[in-house]
């Protein structure tokens, strides 16, 4: 089986870098974007199984980028991190079809359990571009941590395009 894909999204590169370094060590294969333009790019011409977006971002920021890889492929979970957390922007992020909400500094020893809380055959099978149709999950309930390890089927999509956060961090 081929390694789960992850798009990581971030401006700040040494989280980045220590994100793409944790889940390559779990077993993913990751790619890294330090532009939410970027990241628009890189969705429309891959296939990820899961993506994590940093909040807040010069010229685009998380929020319009969820609503972008939710445009493009609604069945992508996304799971949102900030360091500047705000519990309007965690409710819009929710909303717009997010999968969890991460606070940072990130601890990676706390991912990495919930990461391993999981059985590994409920990790997504990753999806090739003739896929015709996502990938079904199991459930795993929104929020519950468990982006990577277990996952739920939720519908519908984002789309709530042109909502940004409140404040710059």
């Amino acid at each position: 089986m081929d390694h789960p894909r992850v798009l990581v999204v971030d401006d700040d590169v040494d989280v980045g870098e220590l994100m793409r370094e944790a889940l390559s060590r779990w077993g993913h294969d990751v790619t890294l974007a330090t532009s939410g333009r970027e990241a628009v790019r890189l969705i429309s011409h891959q296939i990820f199984d899961a993506a994590l977006v940093d909040i807040w971002m010069p010229e685009m920021d998380g929020l319009q980028v969820l609503d972008e890889i939710k445009r493009h492929d609604p069945a992508l979970e996304v799971v949102m991190m900030t360091g500047n957390p705000m519990v309007e922007t965690a409710v819009q992020a929710l909303k717009s079809g997010a999968y969890d909400y991460l606070i940072k500094p990130l601890n990676l020893d706390e991912m990495q359990h919930s990461h391993a809380a999981g059985p590994r055959e409920a990790l997504p099978e990753p999806r090739g571009a003739l896929a015709a149709e996502p990938a079904l999950r199991p459930p795993g309930g929104q929020g519950s941590g468990r982006w990577l390890a277990g996952h739920d089927a939720r519908e519908g999509s984002g789309g709530h395009g042109g909502r940004t956060p409140t404040r710059p961090c």
